[in-house]
Formats: C-alpha cells, structure tokens, sequence
C-alpha cells in the first residue's frame, strides 16, 4: 500500500502493478497533480530513465539559456541547448504517471488521506475516512506532510506566482541571487511561453508572497495565480525505511539541498522502490527493500552530500561575497564550461569536476568561506 499520489509514489505503484502485483495508492487530494506546487524544470534524461511519456500535454516548453543573477546585477549566461531542459506540466505529468500504474492494474484512490498508519509484524494498516486497509508492506511517499510531521525536518518559506508579462524570454530560465531578500535560495523564472511565466520566491524565514508582490511591481506583470509550498533542502533522511515500511520521494528528503528540485531525483526513488516492494514479495525476505536505498545512494548520494556542503557555505555568504564569486566565475569564463560538460542533475558534482582544485580554491578559498576544507574533500571524493 503507499500513502501518497505524487510522482514517486505513482511511480512505485506503476513498477508493482507492472508485476502483476495488487497495490493501493492514498492521496490525501481530491485531484492528482493539483495544486501544483513544482515548476516542471526538468532534463529529458530525466524522464527518459522514469521511462514517461513526454508528449504536447505534458511539455510546456523548452529551455536554451540560464541567467544567473548577482545581487547586484551582474548576469552569469549559461548556454543549456546541450542539457536538453524543459519546462513540464507537472499537473499533467503526475497524471500521465497515475494514468500508467491504473492501466498496470493499481488502485488510484483521490480524496482519500491515510489518517492512521499501523505497521505490524505481519503486515500493515492503513486507516481514514475510506475506511480499512490492509496489506503486506508500505511505502510512504506522503512528502513535506510526512517529512515535517514524522521525520521532524522543516524547509525553506516559499511561493510561487503564474505570471503574465513581457520582460522575460521564452528560452531563458532567471535566477535572482540575493541573500538579503532571499536568505540561503533564490527567486525564479521559468518561462511557459511567451507570455505565461512560472516565478518564485524562497528563503530562510521570508514572507514569499510579500517578496513576489514587489516583484510583480517593478516587472509591470499580471497574477494569474498563486501558490504557497515549501522548498525542501535538508538532504535525504539517514534511513529510508524500517521493517515493512519505506520512504520516498520528499517524505524521505530525496529533493536536491541546491535547488530543493525532485523530478528525476525523488521519481527514480520512485521506482527503485517499487522493484525492491516486488523483490521482497517475491524472496520473502524484508531485507530485499534495502536494495531500493543502496541503489539510490549508488546514483545520488554523492552528490547530495556535496550540495549540502554547498548549500551551508552559500546560507552564510553575504552579498559582498556573493558579487566577489559572481566577478571571479565570469572572469573565468565558468559559463561557457558549464554549457559545454555540464551535467543539469548532477550539476554540482558536474560543476567541481569543471572547476578542479586549483580554480575552486581560487574561485572561494580567498574568501575564507567556512567549511571550504569540507567542499574541496567532497569533489576530491566525486572526481
């Protein structure tokens, strides 16, 4: 059974269902996909390996350029033609992925929260309005919900607008550093179209909304909706799972530290879940779920332990310090690199490898960040 709707738990039912195994899906709303809290921002790739269909209803558009921001103003071009991002649907992208597991033979159930949970010996409860269930392993893929209530970890304030305006470019993806107004993120752009623009806003202890208000302002643009969400950036849970129940997705922290992004990441969670839930009904044996953990460790957890290096330097820079790292990539020509080898899901590992030693050094060590010795050992580890 799995307490949750989202990509990674629709994509774990879709892995059971797929083996001819019975599963149920819980989801607390009364709509997959709806609200939708993520922009959408993901690589082909990405949905290549959850192995989901992209087409027109699910791709809203395509992305070419990242304009990355200082405080005060410098602008940092990265050419992503070669990273092949878009921006999805995410609304009707879960729903191609429910659509999957229910075609598989999974029970999709909406409007139906799981207010109680019994994890047993034998088996598992699953209690709420619905009624009674029960079943013999679980997956909680409930998100922020779970991670915040249960795992006892919070996240970072954040909003986000659907706009309408002129300023920005349908390609071209902004990034607005400032520690100021967004302690430890950022504000974005992800464009739809032309017209259409997905903005947000997060940060340590911020009024979002009061932040994208004034944005709104200055860029002359019109609201067409708003949404609150948190942006989760802690770093995976110790554990994903005890006994006959795992965690997926954000519920178990699988979002990146760096941009709190979790398509791919928190999907693939998803699925390997799913694979080890087979594998266990099959063996009989529970410690077959410790391969779904293992197996994600293997692709993200380095660098996952990276951004969280980064993501702790980052939150104590100020802005000072931030145009002085913005002057030095540029004077590098860091854009250029990045759009020639990088890597958009594993951009800071990607990232390091590009920089090497010597010019990380260069680029932070001048300005005696804390927990530098810590960053250069992660990429020694990653390279």
């Amino acid at each position: 059974m799995i307490a949750g709707g989202s990509v990674s738990g629709l994509l774990a039912a879709r892995e059971i269902s797929n083996r001819g195994l019975t599963v149920g899906v819980f989801e607390e709303d009364s709509e997959i996909g709806f609200p939708e809290k993520c922009d959408g921002l993901v690589s082909v790739k990405g949905v290549a390996d959850l192995q989901v269909p992209l087409d027109s209803n699910v791709v809203q558009n395509s992305v070419r350029r990242a304009l990355l921001y200082s405080p005060g103003g410098l602008c940092l071009e990265v050419n992503a033609t070669k990273q092949k991002v878009i921006v999805m649907n995410r609304k009707e992208f879960d729903r191609t992925v429910a659509d999957q597991a229910s075609k598989a033979g999974a029970i999709v159930r909406t409007g139906s929260r799981v207010q109680k949970r019994e994890i047993r010996g034998d088996g598992v409860i699953y209690q709420g309005k619905f009624g009674r269930a029960e079943g013999s392993l679980a997956i909680d893929a409930r998100g922020y919900s779970s991670l915040v209530s249960v795992r006892r970890r919070g996240a970072l304030q954040g909003g986000k607008y659907v706009l309408r305006g002129s300023w920005f470019d349908r390609d071209a993806v902004e990034l607005y550093f400032d520690n100021d107004a967004t302690p430890s993120f950022f504000k974005w752009v992800i464009p739809i179209n032309e017209e259409l623009a997905k903005v947000g806003a997060a940060g340590d202890g911020i009024n979002a909304f009061k932040l994208l208000d004034k944005f709104v302002q200055e860029k002359r643009a019109q609201v067409i909706s708003k949404v609150a969400g948190p942006i989760v950036t802690s770093g995976p849970l110790d554990r994903f799972g005890i006994g006959r129940e795992i965690i997926v997705g954000e519920a178990a922290g699988q979002t990146k530290p760096t941009t709190g992004g979790g398509i791919y990441s928190a999907g693939l969670g998803g699925l390997l879940a799913g694979r080890a839930v087979v594998n266990c009904l099959s063996t009989g044996e529970l410690s077959s779920l410790r391969e779904y953990e293992v197996g994600w460790r293997r692709v993200f957890g380095r660098e996952f332990r990276s951004s969280l290096v980064l993501r702790n330097i980052l939150g104590k820079l100020d802005n000072r310090r931030l145009e002085l790292i913005f002057k030095a990539a540029l004077d590098s020509g860091l854009g250029e690199e990045i759009a020639e080898k990088g890597d958009f899901d594993f951009h800071l590992g990607s990232l390091l490898r590009l920089l090497g030693l010597k010019r990380v050094t260069r680029l932070l060590g001048s300005l005696a960040l804390p927990d530098l010795t810590s960053i250069l050992r992660e990429k020694a580890k990653i390279a």
